[in-house]
This record gives C-alpha cells, structure tokens and sequence, in this order.
C-alpha cells in the first residue's frame, strides 16, 4: 500500500503545479490582453492640481481633446485643488497603476514641494509620461520705472544692500529665480511674500521693486520685462536679453507634463508617451498654447523622468541653502 500513496501522492503534486501553472499563464495571458486593448470603454482622467480657468486647467483642457483623437477614448479634465497642488498630486500618486488616471502637474508639486513639506508621495511615486511646456522666468520690473536692465538692478542693490525688495511666495519658482538671482551677481535682496497679482499691485504701489514669472504673465499686469532665465530668447520678447548673453548663465523656468501611478505597465506607458508626442505635434494644440504664451517643448517619458529628478535635486540645493527644507 505504502507505494500506491507514494505514487498518489506525487500524482496530485504534479497536478497542483500544472493548475499553478495554467493559472498563473492564464493571468498574464489577461494582464497581456488588458494591455493590448488600452484604452478599453473606460474614459480616461487627467486631474488638474489647479482650479478651474487658470493657465495649467486651460492647458489640460486643450490636450484633452487631442489625446481622445489618438487613444479613441473620452478624456475628462478633473481639477483637485489645495495645498500647492499637493492634494491633487496626491490622488494621482495613489491611483490604480493602470494608465486611466493621469495628473497634469507642474514644478512645484514634483519638484519643490517635496522638500518643503512632508507629503504622502515624492517625485519617485510617479512614471512620467512626458513634458509638454517649459516655459523659462523672466526677470520683471515696474514699466517705466527706474530699472531698465540687470545692470541698473545691480548695480542699485550693490549700492543699498538689502533695501531692494522682492515679490514671491516662498519655495516658488519666482522665489528660487531671484535667491539665483542674488546668489549668482552677489547682491542681496529682501523679498515680500505674494503671488504674480500682488506683486504686480506692490510694484506698481513702489511698495517693491522685481518680481520673476512667466512671459505670460504680461498678458495680465502691466510690467517691464528686463531678462530671460535660460539660454534661449523668449520669441513673443524677441528684445529681451537672456542671462546666458549677459554673461551669468541662469535657468529657471516653470514645466508641465503628463504623470501616472508608479507601476503603470510599460506599454500603457509608452500608448501614453506616443499620444502625448502626437498631440505636441499638433497644430491646433501649437495654436492653442500660442494664445497661452505657454511653448511647447516634448520630452519623452526616460528623459522626463531623469529631468524631474535632476530638477528635485538642484532645486533642492537652492532650498536647502536658503533654510526652507523642512
């Protein structure tokens, strides 16, 4: 009898193994077939860290339709909006990894927040799909005030340490442009904390002198753009200067782009990155951001993702010496 069991035994092992083995082939057959079939009848979500109307939302808005032409599936734009853009960050990064949700999210939440608060995510909890815009700072002053070049802010800060005065919300991009600003010429200025509008209203006021953001934000205030913080001359200010051709390279620009959950298969990831290539190809999404003042400029989901981390690492080193990380 004892080898009768022996064999049965073995018999029903060998049964289990080929039943692990079917189901375990027959699960990747399906995680496969679930792939191929991205997008399958399920809409797709691009969440907006923002409110709704400001230039990120108007941004999403525009690529929506651009990404429903490529993937064949509907693209609904949902804005979850606090805490700088963490809140939404938050809900992308804890999303299902399956490639519907997407997070259209800037700078700041990837790169800058991380550092200056503790989150339930980092900058490593995403894939990165791809870049769509970087758009470099910009230098700004009253328009027909007492400064008409980085040479005249130099030179009036090097005379009075100290008294001229800055707008920008702390940890910010415009914030971190003007601590490279001072750090770079060797000038030390005192900054007020405000958004773009309340810098615009102080300067206006003389309550202070400079504020640093996007071209875009002339569409809005009434200013006197004096640099570019890149190596490229902005073409809607063909007349500007960029730090690089003054001699003191510097840059410092507000990007966007496309994140999902980490773990998204890699060929839903690359379905995504192709949609994304397309739309930044396209004309009428070209015109769109045009309007926005917002220049495309594509980068691919490998080398997004080592710009995010190059950027969270420089940046981090700006926030660090200025004592802001937490």
């Amino acid at each position: 009898a004892l080898p009768t069991i022996r064999i049965i035994f073995w018999s029903s092992r060998m049964n289990l193994q080929r039943i692990c083995a079917c189901a375990g082939f027959s699960v990747a057959l399906s995680a496969s077939a679930a792939m191929a079939d991205f997008p399958d009848d399920r809409p797709l979500t691009i969440v907006v860290p923002f409110g709704a109307g400001g230039s990120t939302d108007a941004v999403a808005r525009f690529l929506a339709p651009e990404l429903e032409q490529r993937l064949g599936q509907s693209v609904v734009v949902r804005n979850e909006t606090g805490a700088g853009g963490t809140i939404g960050s938050a809900s992308v990064a804890a999303s299902d990894a399956d490639g519907y949700t997407l997070g259209y999210i800037p700078v700041g939440p990837l790169a800058t927040q991380p550092h200056l608060r503790r989150l339930p995510y980092g900058p490593e909890d995403f894939d990165y799909v791809c870049r769509l815009s970087n758009s470099p700072n910009v230098l700004f002053a009253q328009a027909g005030g007492d400064y008409s070049s980085v040479d005249d802010v130099v030179s009036a800060a090097r005379q009075a340490p100290g008294e001229l005065v800055y707008v920008a919300v702390p940890g910010g991009m415009p914030h971190l442009s003007m601590i490279g600003l001072n750090e770079l010429y060797g000038i030390e200025m005192k900054r007020i904390t405000g958004d773009t509008s309340a810098a615009a209203k102080h300067i206006s006021g003389g309550v202070a002198q400079f504020h640093s953001g996007p071209a875009s934000t002339l569409k809005q205030f009434d200013l006197a753009p004096l640099a570019v913080f890149g190596d490229q001359r902005i073409p809607t200010l063909p007349e500007v200067p960029t730090l690089a051709e003054l001699g003191h390279p510097l840059e410092f620009s507000t990007w966007f782009g496309l994140v999902v959950a980490k773990g998204t298969p890699e060929p839903i990831l690359s379905t995504l990155e192709e949609a994304c290539r397309e739309a930044s190809e396209s004309e009428s999404f070209h015109q769109h951001l045009v309007q926005l003042d917002t220049p495309i400029d594509f980068l691919g989901s490998q080398d997004y993702a080592q710009f995010v981390i190059d950027q969270y690492e420089s940046l981090g080193e700006l926030l660090s010496d200025a004592g802001l990380v937490r």
